[in-house]
């Protein structure tokens, strides 16, 4: 069995769906720093992370199963003990299908990458919108401090990736929507580019019978069907997620609050991201994101089965001190 160069430790993890296999499909993991026993989709490192330096863990690599090709990944958040990682999984099976984390090697560089890891992402770096990836209402996006601002004034502001996806897929957003006036909505999710109105999102209307974020959902040009999220409207910052399950479901979710679920007016064809900001009266309506991704979303999702013991690479010259080397 191989291993990955450079690295001290190794835990062995499992992955299947039965279901139907997969492709390069995403899966998250929560990684601590500290000592515990690895299960589901968390991880133990055991204090042995030796570039874990302040709140970046720099010394985590995913491989497949010959524990030398790695796997895509990115680091969602992280701090000085826990991250939460997304893993860009090459295959997995129908039966049991091994994978590694690797740790413990000092002065590492971390390698996460959204761009690779998902379908489409998108964190803001630079003082511009990425117009090679975003279309719309450029012009009333700003980008400062790797997050993008959508601005209306004046109507209805929207902004969408160049690319659309069908079903089977998920948005995943940090974002703040934030109305402070009467008839004012934001949105974010999937909305069509081509003047259908077909859509799949969270949004907030700043009106006095929605109380909470509400999610949405309309098949072309018909009816919208809206449902209340559970999770009441605020401006502060939320993950929000919108997964097109199937053409008889979408679900939407905020933060860890349980999903809810849409079953009538479910949009089918393909759809791009997108941002909506909509003004009515007076002041600004506005839409902030720091990062948007898309991934595969599949039920049932690939599961995590088992995790192995910790394993340890012994140098060679601490097993043969005495043979020399030439």
């Amino acid at each position: 069995m191989s291993w990955l160069s450079g690295y001290q430790c190794r835990q062995k993890f499992v992955k299947k769906r039965t279901d139907g296999a997969q492709t390069d499909y995403q899966r998250i993991m929560t990684v601590h720093k500290g000592t515990g026993t690895s299960a589901g989709a968390v991880c133990y490192l055991g204090n042995k992370a030796e570039s874990w330096a302040a709140s970046i863990p720099h010394d985590v690599r995913f491989t497949t199963s010959n524990g030398e090709t790695q796997l895509k990944y990115w680091i969602e958040t992280s701090d000085t003990s826990s991250a939460t990682i997304w893993i860009k999984f090459d295959s997995i099976g129908t039966t049991d299908t091994d994978f590694y984390i690797y740790y413990g090697k000092a002065a590492d560089t971390t390698t996460t990458s959204g761009g690779d890891t998902f379908a489409f992402y998108d964190d803001f770096p630079g003082v511009a919108l990425n117009t090679d990836k975003w279309d719309g209402d450029t012009a009333s996006a700003s980008v400062a401090s790797s997050q993008v601002t959508l601005s209306s004034t004046s109507g209805s502001k929207r902004i969408y990736a160049k690319t659309a996806f069908g079903l089977n897929h998920a948005v995943r957003a940090y974002a703040q929507l934030a109305c402070t006036v009467a008839g004012h909505s934001n949105e974010v999710g999937f909305r069509a580019s081509d003047g259908a109105d077909r859509c799949q999102f969270v949004k907030y209307i700043s009106a006095g019978d929605f109380e909470n974020f509400i999610a949405a959902s309309r098949k072309d040009a018909g009816t919208v069907t809206n449902l209340s999220t559970g999770v009441t409207r605020d401006a502060n910052w939320h993950i929000f997620n919108s997964m097109r399950v199937s053409s008889s479901s979408a679900k939407y979710q905020i933060g860890t609050a349980a999903a809810v679920e849409i079953t009538t007016n479910i949009a089918t064809a393909d759809m791009p991201a997108s941002f909506h900001a909509f003004h009515v009266t007076s002041g600004t309506s506005t839409v902030v994101c720091e990062w948007m991704a898309v991934r595969k979303y599949i039920e049932p999702e690939p599961t995590y089965e088992s995790w192995g013991s910790e394993e340890t690479c012994i140098p060679f010259r601490s097993i043969y001190p005495h043979i020399l080397i030439r």
